[in-house]
């Protein structure tokens, strides 16, 4: 029997099983242990015995012949069974696909964790100009600094959404604290809007179209967008219509039947 880590040990480890899983992506669809490794600057011994344990688990697998290391099926069911049905038939992967084809930009999935809003699934466009470090499957950034956090935040109940600003309001540095009356008519005004252009946080001047996917009931909210950087050329109207008609397109059937109305206007 294997000796019994400490639950900050657990929480470690835990934690690095998720960065092998969101390594692998569409650059990543194969790595070494050095690879790895490097990549999140761990020792190569203990990332080998990582992924020595996943290949037991069956949440990877590694070709004959070959140092390499890939996802298995398994991996791609974790966590599907309970989550709306675009997201386990993977409708919102041909959603993110069109939507990088069309526009040639990267585009983002969001969901909140907390106080922050965070990136769980991306689609790098050819267009894309951003630095890869910074928009990257589990990065996170404060739910004000974006759009889409904030159209996380216009989806919780009025208290619940005052109690989450006061704390982002109290945990942000002198240079981010924002005037807390201002911020709430901000997220009042969202409430409803399911198309909107504005910061995509995480890092400086990156701007974007974000939309709240149809609503399902006990499901988390999620946010998608088209992270268009800051160029003067680009026209968000445009982008905010493709955004919406992509939506529409691929989720047709599913929860915009249930609730029975368009959740997006790009005017």
């Amino acid at each position: 029997m294997s000796k019994s880590r400490t639950p900050s040990a657990n929480v470690k480890y835990a934690a690095r099983v998720l960065e092998v899983l969101d390594y692998f992506d569409e650059r990543h669809l194969e790595a070494t242990v050095m690879e790895i490794a490097r990549h999140y600057d761990r020792p190569i011994t203990s990332t080998a015995e990582l992924l020595n344990t996943m290949l037991e688990m069956g949440l990877v697998r590694r070709a004959p012949g070959t140092r390499a290391y890939a996802l298995t099926p398994r991996a791609a069911f974790l966590g599907t069974i309970d989550q709306p049905s675009f997201l386990r038939d993977g409708s919102i992967v041909q959603l993110m696909d069109r939507l990088a084809a069309q526009t040639r930009f990267t585009v983002l999935l969001l969901s909140r964790v907390g106080v922050d809003a965070q990136i769980v699934a991306l689609k790098r466009g050819t267009r894309s100009i951003e630095p890869a470090t910074v928009f990257a499957r589990g990065a996170k950034g404060p739910l004000f600094e974006s759009i889409a956090g904030k159209l996380l935040l216009s989806t919780l109940q009025s208290q619940h959404c005052k109690d989450i600003v006061r704390r982002l309001n109290a945990e942000a540095s002198e240079a981010d604290k924002f005037n807390f009356t201002a911020m709430m008519n901000d997220i009042k005004e969202l409430r409803g809007k399911f198309g909107v252009f504005g910061p995509a946080g995480f890092c400086p001047g990156g701007e974007g179209v974000f939309s709240l996917l149809p609503p399902r009931p006990e499901a988390d909210p999620i946010v998608i967008g088209i992270l268009c950087g800051a160029e003067g050329n680009v026209d968000s109207s445009n982008l905010l219509i493709c955004l919406n008609d992509s939506i529409q397109s691929c989720l047709c059937g599913l929860a915009y039947q249930e609730a029975g109305e368009t959740f997006f206007d790009a005017a």
